[in-house]
């Protein structure tokens, strides 16, 4: 099993890659180098991470009857 600490460390990783990779929270969006340096991860395991976080919002989004035309719409 994971460590607590392991984990919340994971979920830190994985908010960084997305508001990163993504240009969230007023940021301009950045490469898989830019991220893996800041983050001091390899390129691929940002793109993993990446990966692992869409998986899991299209899950959600989908138990809630919703999909991404939906939210993107405006």
């Amino acid at each position: 099993h994971l460590s607590i600490r392991r984990q919340r460390q994971m979920c830190i990783e994985t908010g960084v890659v997305i508001v990163r990779r993504y240009g969230l929270d007023n940021q301009e969006p950045a490469t898989l180098e830019e991220v893996a340096k800041e983050i001091n991860l390899s390129k691929e395991r940002v793109r993993q991470i990446q990966q692992e976080a869409l998986v899991k919002l299209k899950k959600y989004l989908k138990s809630h009857g919703l999909d991404k035309d939906a939210i993107l719409d405006n």
